[in-house]
């Protein structure tokens, strides 16, 4: 199988890219935090937790 990759090649094709992966990330996120079998305050704190991780970079 091939798979041809069209990246875009302008400053805001970029900015456009990465907002949309980290978009996508973040929902990712979200998503599996909420499928863990923990309180909605765990849950919270857990997301948090992330938040201050992912500020700190």
């Amino acid at each position: 199988m091939n798979i041809i990759i069209h990246l875009p090649e302008t400053e805001e094709g970029i900015e456009e890219l990465n907002r949309q992966v980290a978009k996508c990330h973040a929902d990712m996120i979200v998503r599996n935090i909420n499928k863990l079998n923990t309180s909605k305050s765990e849950k919270e704190k857990l997301l948090n937790k992330v938040v201050h991780i992912i500020e700190q970079q």
